[in-house]
């Protein structure tokens, strides 16, 4: 089973995001700031996909790609959830190393 963790600091956002997640047979953990999610990426058991909201109130998603890469190899799949259709945030996101970027709100055809 494909595991995601979805870091996203607004409860309906998470809520919306795993209901659809899970409809599609996907395993979901949720975290809402950048260290914990580091730590889970960082262990034994990485996820194979997250979805990160770029607006972060505590470090934000550059932050945690940095720090995601610092820990080690960088295996997980990175997706960037934005509000707005932003290129220049795109630019620096993909050469952080996101795969992809999705805006919100999500829906289950976006995702």
């Amino acid at each position: 089973m494909t595991r995601c963790l979805l870091i996203e600091d607004s409860d309906a956002m998470r809520a919306v995001a795993r209901r659809i997640l899970e409809d599609l047979n996907i395993k979901v953990t949720e975290e809402t700031n950048v260290e914990a999610a580091v730590a889970e990426c960082a262990g034994e058991a990485p996820p194979d996909l997250v979805l990160l909201d770029w607006d972060l109130p505590d470090l934000g998603g550059p932050h945690f790609i940095r720090a995601l890469r610092k820990e080690g190899e960088f295996r997980t799949t990175v997706v960037l959830c934005a509000l707005e259709n932003n290129p220049e945030q795109f630019k620096i996101a993909r050469a952080a190393g996101v795969a992809a970027e999705i805006l919100k709100p999500l829906d289950r055809q976006i995702v």
